[in-house]
């Protein structure tokens, strides 16, 4: 992540202080809003994001982090955000994103990751692509207690990531197998159509968030991953199905659909290819719907939402043809 040290207003450091004190407790109760260093984290286009450290002169006595991520939700959709708490605690258990600290009714406590987001470019990388793939099927077996019923097509229906806010929190090798990266952002986890996952990795593949100026991002069409890659990523993704399937002691203890994978691997693959050319309008139009509705909701973030959704919904109609044969 890239941090960016700004004039937090002072009414904030206190709020932010009595926030520590109260859920991160031991010697965070022992210091004053002056002592504690803050950051503003940039990047997040849809939460507030802070570090929190404390002073260098103090150092813990217990559990308490001497440093934490604070998450202010912007959003107050309640059925939302429970099922957001739900999935991050379950997946932090599971050590698939960061630990959570602390919780409290506008947001949390995270444990801080040194890391940045993976650049556009980074997306097809060998080892990130293999990574990913591992990732992604370790999220899509687990049984999460939050709503499960699907809206209309009932195949597929499995928990999704849903967004590719991924954090690479070390020094890596683009063919490495092993790169230090983890998903973060649970917000819009849920569960969902298998192919929406890997229709929205196609999508952004082509979006870059690097931008710093207006409207502080890119669409960059001719970056669409390959079929290379996207066998890769599949291949990826099917060697953790079935480790996980091993490894639970039961076939069928995961939650992922097991009934419906075959042991013809090329037949699986290709499945997998035709879920992904589907869905990537269903992700540019929930995305579009996203950003109209942030852009009326005046937040505190450099972010063109409206440029955004307008992006978003002219690719939708590019996309929409190989939706339309799927709903056929």
């Amino acid at each position: 992540m890239i941090c960016q040290a700004n004039n937090i207003p002072h009414d904030v450091i206190v709020c932010t202080r009595e926030l520590c004190a109260r859920y991160l407790g031991g010697v965070w109760n022992t210091v004053n809003p002056e002592q504690i260093r803050m950051q503003a984290i940039i990047g997040g286009i849809s939460n507030l994001l802070f570090l929190v450290e404390l002073p260098e002169n103090v150092v813990p006595k217990g559990p308490e982090p001497a440093c934490a991520l604070l998450r202010i939700h912007c959003s107050n959709d309640l059925d939302r955000l429970l099922s957001e708490a739900i999935i991050f605690t379950m997946l932090s258990e599971r050590l698939l994103g960061p630990r959570l600290l602390a919780a409290f009714p506008s947001g949390r406590f995270e444990q801080y990751i040194p890391s940045r987001p993976l650049f556009c470019d980074e997306f097809r990388y060998p080892g990130i692509t293999k990574r990913l793939g591992m990732i992604l099927a370790r999220i899509h077996v687990l049984n999460v207690p939050v709503a499960k019923k699907p809206m209309a097509i009932e195949e597929g229906n499995i928990l999704l990531h849903n967004e590719y806010n991924i954090n690479q929190n070390g020094e890596f090798d683009a063919n490495d197998d092993e790169d230090p990266i983890s998903p973060i952002d649970f917000e819009y986890a849920s569960y969902n159509y298998r192919g929406f996952e890997f229709g929205n990795y196609i999508c952004e593949y082509m979006l870059d968030y690097g931008n710093e100026k207006p409207p502080f991002y890119w669409v960059k069409q001719d970056q669409i991953p390959s079929d290379e890659q996207l066998h890769l990523l599949f291949n990826a993704y099917i060697n953790e199905i079935d480790k996980q399937n091993r490894s639970s002691g039961r076939i069928g203890d995961c939650f992922y659909p097991v009934e419906n994978l075959t042991k013809n691997r090329d037949a699986e693959i290709q499945k997998l290819f035709t879920e992904a050319r589907r869905f990537p309008a269903a992700s540019h139009l929930f995305w579009s719907i996203w950003a109209f509705l942030l852009a009326d909701q005046s937040l505190p973030i450099s972010f063109d939402y409206i440029s955004y959704g307008l992006d978003r919904v002219a690719l939708y109609y590019e996309c929409k043809p190989h939706l339309l044969e799927y709903l056929d």
